[in-house]
């Protein structure tokens, strides 16, 4: 992996043995499933807003709470005693990560850090079918970008297409840059706007900031967050989403950068965008500290249905891998896990897990195309 930024780093390596970590509001949520409508049972102790994060990510419609007391991280074995649950969510730190206090979990952290080569990028613009069709279609819409410091561009970038966009997309468990480390930055020379144009008019935009001599495309807004904007139709309808990164690109690479950091995604490859950036080269640098531990039960056929659609990236034993969850898996003949294992090995990760949910043998290990592939089972 490479490397971050002193800022970043401080964040990633902030709250070394949190006493939060140590104490947890308990939760259950009961609803449909958002993948197959069965009926789902999530266990869930930790905090805001990670806990609308999960609501939003596993539930089609809001499910029903009940809270269930405060208990020590020692106490957690006591709240579960007696209660069956598809699947358990508890945040805290990944320095209990083989410690035997959550036996038989995934440590999933809450946010990871990805880089794209600039010059790897370029260079693929006359061999990718995607990349030219990608290009074709801003051509097509007379797609174009302006780089801007105007403070009213900067507000209306701010209340127009970055906060609505984001709202929208996160709710509840949105992060924003707050306008005032905006300006900040721009008053400080290091920051900039990327505003997209569509037939002349402001559509979308990238605020880019500049730490340790690397760019950041840090936040990025679609205008009222329109949806006709960002529809797909073969690739996207009109490329705003799109051009939102190739404008960027090509704006760092004109000033001679050869890299940017592409932001922080989250672990759950079913939150989309993740998958989005890879488009784009994206590749993981570094992970969080703080996560939730995952445990699933593999007599719940919600929970099958959930981890399916879903996977994750976890941590363990110094590694950060990708998790996929196959039921009934056949090796080398399943295309739709091979297709993701192939999506997922673009990322620089340490490996691709593979667990068949069908199976309760030991660990199996075999080959699947260029990557170490481990089958287990929970």
């Amino acid at each position: 992996m490479g490397r971050v930024s002193q800022k970043a780093g401080a964040l990633i390596r902030a709250v070394r043995f949190p006493l939060w970590g140590l104490r947890f509001h308990v939760y259950g949520l009961t609803g449909p499933c958002r993948y197959g409508g069965k009926q789902l049972r999530i266990l869930y102790a930790g905090t805001e807003p990670f806990f609308d994060y999960f609501k939003t990510l596993a539930f089609s419609e809001p499910p029903k709470e009940e809270f269930f007391g405060s208990y020590s991280i020692f106490e957690l074995g006591r709240a579960r005693q007696g209660l069956c649950w598809d699947l358990e969510l508890f945040r805290s730190h990944k320095s209990f990560v083989n410690s035997g206090l959550f036996p038989s979990c995934f440590f999933v952290p809450e946010w990871l850090s990805g880089v794209a080569d600039l010059v790897q990028q370029k260079n693929i613009e006359d061999t990718s079918r995607s990349r030219k069709r990608d290009r074709n279609l801003m051509s097509k819409n007379d797609i174009s970008y302006a780089v801007t410091t105007d403070t009213s561009d900067l507000d209306y970038f701010y209340d127009e297409m970055y906060g609505p966009h984001m709202h929208e997309r996160h709710g509840g468990s949105v992060f924003l840059m707050s306008r005032e480390e905006m300006m900040s930055r721009v008053r400080n020379n290091q920051g900039e706007l990327i505003m997209i144009h569509l037939e002349k008019k402001a559509v979308g935009g990238s605020f880019v900031f500049y730490e340790d001599g690397r760019p950041r495309l840090f936040s990025q807004g679609v205008l009222h967050n329109d949806k006709d904007l960002m529809r797909r139709k073969d690739l996207m309808r009109r490329g705003v989403g799109t051009a939102i990164y190739l404008c960027s690109f090509d704006h760092l690479t004109k000033n001679g950068f050869r890299e940017v950091h592409m932001g922080w995604s989250r672990a759950f490859f079913s939150d989309g965008s993740l998958y989005f950036k890879q488009r784009f080269g994206h590749k993981v640098e570094a992970t969080s500290v703080i996560g939730h531990f995952l445990r699933f039960s593999n007599a719940s056929q919600a929970a099958k249905e959930c981890l399916n659609h879903m996977g994750f990236i976890h941590y363990r034993y110094g590694k950060t891998k990708a998790t996929l969850f196959r039921e009934n898996m056949k090796a080398n003949s399943d295309t739709v896990l091979l297709q993701k294992q192939a999506q997922v090995e673009t990322l620089g990760l340490d490996g691709v897990d593979v667990i068949d949910l069908s199976q309760s043998e030991p660990l199996t290990r075999h080959r699947k195309s260029k990557a170490k592939v481990e089958q287990r089972t929970q």
